[in-house]
């Protein structure tokens, strides 16, 4: 009996091991699932965001684009709101046209252009949250420049 016992527990213990390494990433399935269309395009998501990436086609405002996606870091700390990690803004090319000659900075940079449509990625200008923070950390490893997000991004039509 006592035989049993321990070849019961050291399939348990292998079966929790085994489980233990591999944890859920829903957020990341997520962002993977849905970058993928019905907007036009495909970008495929750096390897390391994670849960705490989510991503919203809800985007408030009243802009000239005709769809945008925001990528989205949820801060460990609770008092502080959702921060953007990336944008993306897709625009008639008219449109685009006249977004670019406002004055003030730009809102975002040109990631390619197809079928009268200019693919827009918006990245934060500096790191939002107080310097050594965890937070801090985190957002700063989950940031991606021009070049990554150029790299990863595609037109899907």
């Amino acid at each position: 009996m006592k035989a049993l016992n321990c070849v019961a527990l050291a399939a348990v213990t292998a079966l929790v091991c085994a489980c233990a390494s591999e944890a859920p990433r829903p957020a990341r399935d997520t962002v993977v699932a849905a970058s993928t269309n019905p907007i036009g395009w495909a970008f495929d998501v750096p390897a390391n965001w994670d849960d705490r990436v989510t991503l919203d086609d809800n985007v408030p405002g009243t802009g000239t684009y005709r769809a945008a996606r925001m990528f989205t870091y949820a801060p460990r700390d609770t008092s502080i709101v959702p921060q953007i990690l990336l944008g993306i803004f897709v625009y008639d090319s008219a449109a685009w046209a006249d977004v670019a000659r406002q004055e003030g900075p730009p809102q975002g940079d040109s990631l390619t252009s197809s079928a009268g449509q200019v693919f827009i990625a918006s990245l934060p200008q500096s790191n939002p949250f107080a310097e050594g923070s965890a937070d801090y950390r985190t957002f700063d490893s989950l940031s991606v420049d021009l070049a990554a997000v150029k790299k990863g991004f595609r037109v899907a039509r």
